[in-house]
């Protein structure tokens, strides 16, 4: 028997024996399945990889939070979202080393490629080929694409005190690069948006 069929054995009947339903609840793709609408879904699937870490019940909590302010079509709120106005919306999230101006960052990047896009899949799609050996290079590229551009909108919030924009200077990079840190889920995220965004309804666990 082959290498291949050896395996293929037992992870058919782990695929076959597997509860589904029962395990849900202990991962982040619960949230995306909830909505109808792919736009919705892709749009949750990366909010929820990018918070998923730590404890379940911990960031589930946040994810419900945030889900909660985006009401019931995501994608909406985030292309309609304006950093200058609707990051206080945000006001009192924090989840270990995120904040309401990491979110409002994930708001602008995502609200970004839905005007250019039209969706998160597509836009994953075109970082994507064949010739690839595999998916990291799409990821690598679909995160590229996403921290390459400013996020000064979100941490640029005006002079406190009166001090010049030249000397926050260093601490505004240094807010920015502490958050590019929030965007380690965005490759998780494109990976759950391959498995959920393609579909016309929601899917079926």
């Amino acid at each position: 028997m082959s290498t291949t069929e050896r395996l293929k054995q037992p992870l058919e009947r782990l695929y076959r024996e597997f509860d589904y339903q029962g395990r849900l609840a202990y991962d982040a793709i619960q949230f995306p399945g909830r909505y109808p609408d792919p736009r919705d879904r892709e749009v949750v699937a990366l909010l929820s990889a990018c918070l998923a870490y730590g404890r379940v019940d911990l960031f589930s909590r946040e994810v419900e939070r945030l889900l909660a302010i985006m009401g019931p079509h995501p994608a909406g709120f985030i292309r309609a979202f304006d950093p200058a106005v609707d990051t206080q919306r945000f006001q009192g999230f924090r989840y270990r080393f995120n904040r309401p101006r990491d979110i409002a960052a994930f708001c602008l990047a995502v609200g970004r490629i839905l005007d250019v896009h039209g969706s998160l899949r597509s836009y994953f799609l075109e970082g994507y080929s064949d010739t690839d050996p595999d998916i990291g290079p799409a990821l690598e590229r679909f995160v590229d694409g996403i921290v390459a551009k400013t996020f000064a909108p979100c941490f640029d919030a005006g002079p406190p005190g009166g001090s010049s924009t030249s000397s926050r200077a260093p601490r505004l990079a240094a807010r920015a690069s502490a958050s590019s840190s929030f965007f380690v889920g965005w490759s998780a995220g494109a990976t759950l948006i391959s498995a959920t965004g393609s579909r016309s309804r929601r899917p079926s666990f």
